[in-house]
């Protein structure tokens, strides 16, 4: 079966790693998988720059939103999220990244109070390993394919700062250096590779903008 043009069937996805399909999900019941797996929709399911690939670190869900997505109970979603973060599946932090590694912390800062999400160190690299990563592709002057799901094509490289405004409309090169940011149906817009692309407000791969410059509200 051939794979060709595979992407195209797969816009907006999630990145889940694979030591969570290979070696933790069978230590998991239903209910801390469904967590793990809403942290990282949540999450790694953000594409915050194309450019750089970088993705959301973390993100404040609701007990609510737990509730709603996993299909779960209060109670359940308890035993689950303690049992999640004991196993380093998954870290809780307040607003100031103060990790809240017990219950007695989560219930700590009372109704209304936010708890921020993220993947645990079993699924995400320490802080050293990403340096020693970055310092690996600085060396080598490499930088890897990034696949998109709205082009057949794929980026080799980074654009360098001359390359990023490439082919820009002078008048909304005026506007940026005015301090104005474009956004389209109050969604975030950003130039690449002589177009304007949309940030979807659901997280995932941009999308090409297909509208006119009149189109553009620029804030």
């Amino acid at each position: 079966m051939s794979t060709e043009g595979l992407e195209k069937y797969l816009p907006n996805t999630t990145q889940i790693p694979n030591s969570l399909l290979d070696t933790e999900m069978e230590k998991m019941k239903d209910t801390e998988l469904r967590v793990v797996l809403i942290v990282a929709r949540k999450t790694l399911g953000w594409l915050l720059d194309f450019e750089t690939g970088r993705r959301k670190k973390e993100d404040w869900i609701a007990k609510s939103q737990l509730m709603k997505f996993s299909g779960r109970s209060n109670k359940a979603l308890a035993n689950a999220l303690k049992k999640c973060i004991d196993n380093d599946w998954i870290e809780a932090r307040d607003k100031n990244g103060g990790l809240l590694d017990t219950p007695e912390k989560r219930r700590g800062l009372g109704q209304g109070g936010k708890i921020f999400y993220r993947l645990g160190k079993k699924f995400l690299p320490s802080a050293e390993e990403c340096k020693k990563e970055t310092a690996n592709q600085e060396g080598d002057k490499k930088y890897p394919a990034k696949s998109t799901h709205y082009k057949t094509k794929y980026i080799q490289k980074k654009e360098s700062s001359s390359e990023k405004y490439k082919g820009m409309p002078e008048e909304a090169m005026k506007k940026y250096k005015q301090g104005f940011k474009p956004s389209y149906d109050n969604l975030e817009m950003r130039w690449s590779k002589r177009d304007w692309w949309v940030l979807p407000a659901e997280g995932g791969q941009w999308k090409e903008f297909g509208g006119s410059a009149e189109d553009i509200d620029w804030k």
